[in-house]
């Protein structure tokens, strides 16, 4: 089991964002209107996030392909949220992806990651739910993960030993062995990061815990996770699709012929994404 203050003393330990990520979130995510020079300007602190906005907007999703050459202007074409969510992505991939401390497949973890996230944008246009919201907090739903085998890799590796032997799903042997799970993990790391609290909430009640208090977004990436476990897209860590819960499409308002008409778009996505981030 871990102890609270072993847990709090491993998640005061993750590094902070970067100053540079940090600047741009707060421009981002202020009330005031962005000036795109000075995201120009922070932006070009960080080439390898620098070289992500210009792909992005030159990407066939924006029908300017190799027409965007400065950075300003791929601002301008992708708007606050879609650059936040580039961001976020980029630092996310930071933190954790090169970690060589690791049991579990970071990279196969980073693309299930990056499945549900494209899984909840294709899935949002059958509801209200904005869809770089979704994005953002599917691409984020299990960093838990991540936190707990990369910080605590001993217990981490008595997860996984439980999780082969019993075949369960991964969440429940971190239950049984840590006394908790990558949900409540990953929601105190995105408190950590200051990050908003409807993402927070997300990550911590995407498992679908029957709380009153879900919101149609953590219904969103709970189903977003289980279509992405589907089409066998990325590892999650482990091999099981959780039943879903016939009140989460209901809620959503999602029939299953809009799920499977969804599903070569969410590859299509999955794909472009993929190789725009990593």
């Amino acid at each position: 089991m871990l102890s609270q203050q072993e847990l709090e003393q491993g998640i005061k330990d993750i590094p902070p964002l970067s100053p540079a990520i940090v600047d741009i979130l707060n421009m981002l995510n202020a009330d005031t209107d962005v000036d795109f020079r000075l995201l120009e300007k922070k932006l070009l602190q960080d080439p390898g996030l620098t070289g992500r906005v210009l792909a992005l907007a030159n990407s066939p999703f924006f029908g300017m392909a190799g027409e965007v050459s400065r950075v300003k202007d791929a601002c301008l074409i992708l708007g606050i949220n879609a650059i936040r969510n580039l961001v976020i992505s980029t630092a996310m991939m930071k933190q954790f992806s090169s970690s060589s401390a690791s049991n579990l497949d970071i990279q196969g973890l980073w693309r299930h990651s990056i499945a549900s996230a494209s899984a909840a944008i294709s899935l949002s246009r059958h509801t209200k739910i904005d869809q770089d919201q979704a994005f953002t907090a599917a691409l984020l739903h299990d960093i838990g993960k991540m936190v707990l085998d990369i910080h605590f890799p001993e217990h981490y590796l008595q997860v996984i030993k439980y999780q082969q032997e019993q075949q369960c799903l991964i969440r429940e042997a971190e239950e049984h062995i840590l006394g908790c799970d990558h949900s409540e993990v990953g929601a105190l790391v995105a408190q950590k990061w200051k990050l908003p609290n409807e993402i927070i909430n997300t990550i911590r009640d995407h498992h679908d815990r029957a709380d009153p208090e879900t919101t149609v977004l953590s219904d969103l990436v709970n189903l977003s996770d289980i279509v992405s476990r589907g089409l066998a897209l990325g590892n999650p860590g482990d091999g099981f699709i959780p039943e879903l819960n016939v009140n989460i499409p209901l809620r959503l308002n999602i029939s299953l012929e809009d799920i499977a008409d969804s599903l070569a778009e969410i590859e299509a996505l999955y794909d472009s994404f993929v190789s725009l981030i990593e």
